[in-house]
């Protein structure tokens, strides 16, 4: 593989976990859980730190939503 290939393989790999990360925030993710990721995987979670004043609490969500 040369560079190039290379480069565009990695890119996508980021561009995965990007995609992964907006499904778990769409699917309900809150501010409490993506800082206990932070938490116990800074180097993988770290990235998506900027999050954490838009997401919603686990406890201002209704009840229904939990």
């Amino acid at each position: 593989m040369n560079q190039r290939q290379r480069f565009y393989v990695e890119h996508r790999k980021i561009a995965d976990a990007n995609d992964l990360f907006l499904d778990l925030v769409a699917g309900g993710m809150t501010r409490e859980d993506l800082q206990e990721n932070i938490r116990r995987r800074p180097a993988l979670w770290g990235r998506f730190a900027n999050w954490l004043d838009r997401l919603p609490s686990r406890h201002t969500q209704p009840e229904h939503q939990q």
